[in-house]
């Protein structure tokens, strides 16, 4: 029944989380960044996928120095295959107000 209702009732709240997750905050803060990251789209998922093949680094050497040096976590994005190599993997589905301010 909550399957069903969470795909046939009110839409607002997915909308509203849909919006805040949409910021693009992790796409704008790495402007000036050995990094690229594409503004995903709206329709998409609550994730980054960076091209950080402008740090010299490998995405596990980078997973590893922004989770014991920044307390961020991230995926190496060669664990998606092939496609991901020189890509990180930043999920970003939580709200500006319960993030942590660094």
């Amino acid at each position: 029944m909550g399957g069903g209702e969470a795909l046939t009732g009110p839409q607002d709240s997915v909308a509203a989380m849909v919006e805040e997750f949409r910021v693009g905050a992790i796409s704008s803060s790495t402007a000036s960044t050995p990094y690229r990251c594409d503004v995903p789209s709206a329709g998409g998922a609550f994730y980054a996928f960076p091209d950080i093949s402008g740090t010299g680094l490998s995405g596990a050497e980078l997973v590893d120095r922004l989770l014991h040096e920044g307390g961020v976590s991230a995926l190496a994005g060669t664990a998606f295959g092939h496609v991901g190599t020189n890509h990180l993997r930043f999920s970003y589905a939580n709200s500006r107000e319960t993030s942590p301010k660094r």
